[in-house]
């Protein structure tokens, strides 16, 4: 009966829970979240000469469910690709290191689009950041529930 001591888990360590669970979901209304989208910012302000995508990238985050440290490292022509209507979600940027492709709606797809649109003149080569931009673009439309 001698049981020996597990060792404690690193907090970042593969299938480590980040932190406590809630008990129950938070019931929200997909017109709800439309009004929390269109209420925010489209772009971040500019910080030493970038921003960053904040309506886009809730719209992603909302649309597909992933994890945002999994969201910050997607990279256009890595992960996604102009009318490419899934994300290639590699190991690498995976929690649980799951690689998988995660199909996306027309609605997260037209965010990626824009963000691309707004950002390059020319599509980078691959392994570019998808969420930062140094040009000023016009009002973007709110999401429709």
């Amino acid at each position: 009966t001698d049981v020996p001591i597990w060792p404690k888990l690193p907090k970042k360590a593969t299938g480590v829970r980040s932190g406590p669970q809630r008990a129950t979901p938070v019931d929200v209304t997909r017109a709800q979240v439309a009004a929390y989208l269109e209420a925010l910012p489209l772009w971040s302000k500019t910080f030493r000469g970038s921003r960053h995508a904040v309506r886009p990238r809730m719209i992603v985050a909302y649309e597909t469910g992933l994890r945002p440290a999994t969201l910050a490292e997607l990279a256009l022509g890595k992960h996604w690709s102009p009318g490419q209507g899934f994300l290639v979600i590699t190991d690498e940027i995976d929690k649980a290191r799951f690689g998988r492709t995660v199909p996306i709606s027309r609605l997260a797809q037209a965010a990626l689009t824009y963000v691309v649109a707004e950002t390059y003149v020319t599509i980078p080569s691959p392994d570019v950041a998808l969420w930062f931009g140094v040009d000023t673009s016009p009002p973007w439309a709110a999401p429709v529930a």
